[in-house]
């Protein structure tokens, strides 16, 4: 009796023993000199935040927020400004944090250098540090992400699962769209927007399903691995893919799909969708402005400070680089000004569809969120490009 006693309480110590704790990962938000943009900085921790939930398993790590570091540092009364180790490995400790990440950067002369530092907290264990060196910021971003990828599989010797080869990898980025209902269009107050033609006007959209969308166009690097051309007129890897009309696009979301084994939604012919497909699609309108609109509703995709997000008017009177000035609050960038993009609303009697966000040669008025105007499908310009979704 005593022994099967014994075995019932082993077995119930077992079953009730905690599962082993998941290890915290907080990258903090990267600090420089004077003189640097802390929207830049805020984008450069956000690319080693993508990097950490890109490697890191999520059944083993949790990876905080930028919210939830501050939510916790505000409960504590604790500043998240930090430009010491000792201070940074006591903020990394007093939110918890069993693995923190750091970002120095410095300007010397024309190059960026960005330091990155991976700790173990406990004991304030540099695990492994690493410089970045780029000219454009750009670069670095995409850089920091890479290299981030790099300092948590090294830093913390996980397995390397890169056997595939790297060079059929396609470079682009998404930022995920929560389904729900969301305040679009006019603001009540704003008779300008409510006067101007083109302009959404004020409404609640419920978005069903979340999504992915792409956080900037496609670019011509991009198009041109994937379809192996470049159809734009001017040549800049890093910039938009232009020179491309609705049915490109939509060649191009059905080759993504079909590349990635997932599902193609686009019959070429009748240019129509299949709406229940999995696949990569060129976003509606009311997807396009749900990524496009900022929690606080700014006139301009990231601010009401046009200067701070849109490419407009540019001295070369040609499309820029993308993501070179700051993001709106969903991670997307340039969704006011540079090129238009194309949204899937079709008007089959006039072979007209809807193209979002301005360009750098409209006035500003055209570079709101809840500007849209229509276009030839057929129509390729310079000043036109595109982004893609997915829908999950």
């Amino acid at each position: 009796m005593l022994y099967r006693l014994m075995i019932v309480l082993l077995c119930t110590l077992v079953v009730l023993s905690p599962a082993k704790a998941q290890t915290i990962v907080a990258v903090l938000e990267f600090n420089a000199s004077e003189g640097q943009d802390i929207d830049f900085l805020h984008n450069l921790s956000d690319q080693s935040r993508s990097a950490a939930s890109e490697v890191l398993d999520r059944n083993q790590y949790i990876i905080l927020t930028r919210e939830t570091m501050q939510e916790r540092m505000s409960d504590m009364g604790i500043s998240m400004s930090c430009f010491d180790g000792e201070c940074e490995l006591e903020v990394a400790r007093n939110i918890q944090a069993d693995i923190m990440v750091t970002g120095k950067l410095l300007q010397i002369d024309s190059t960026y250098v960005l330091t990155l530092k991976i700790y173990e907290t406990e004991h304030g264990s540099l695990l492994r540090s690493v410089d970045v060196e780029e000219k454009e910021k750009l670069d670095l971003k995409k850089s920091a992400y890479n290299t981030s990828k790099d300092l948590f599989i090294t830093g913390l010797q996980l397995p390397n699962s890169g056997d595939a080869p790297t060079q059929d990898v396609l470079d682009y980025q998404t930022s995920k769209i929560s389904k729900g209902n969301y305040q679009l269009g006019c603001e009540e107050n704003d008779n300008l927007c409510h006067k101007a033609q083109g302009m959404s006007q004020s409404r609640v959209v419920v978005n069903p399903h979340s999504f992915s969308m792409m956080t900037t166009e496609v670019s011509q690097k991009l198009y041109q691995d994937l379809m192996g051309e470049n159809p734009s007129i001017f040549q800049c890897i890093d910039c938009p893919v232009n020179q491309v009309g609705l049915r490109d696009a939509m060649e191009f979301a059905n080759a993504l799909s079909k590349k990635e084994s997932l599902e193609v939604c686009y019959d070429l012919m009748q240019v129509s969708i299949n709406d229940n497909c999995t696949g990569w699609r060129i976003p509606t309108r009311d997807q396009w402005e749900i990524a496009a609109t900022d929690a606080e509703r700014f006139l301009y995709s990231g601010s009401n400070n046009i200067e701070q997000v849109a490419i407009y008017r540019h001295s070369t009177g040609l499309p820029v680089r993308s993501g070179l000035l700051a993001s709106n609050d969903k991670g997307m960038w340039d969704m006011s000004g540079n090129v238009d993009e194309w949204v899937f609303e079709i008007d089959k009697d006039t072979s007209k569809a809807l193209v979002c966000g301005g360009n750098l040669d409209d006035p500003t008025v055209r570079l709101r969120t809840t500007f849209c105007r229509e276009q030839f499908i057929g129509r390729k310009n310079y000043l036109t490009g595109f982004r893609l979704v997915k829908v999950e």
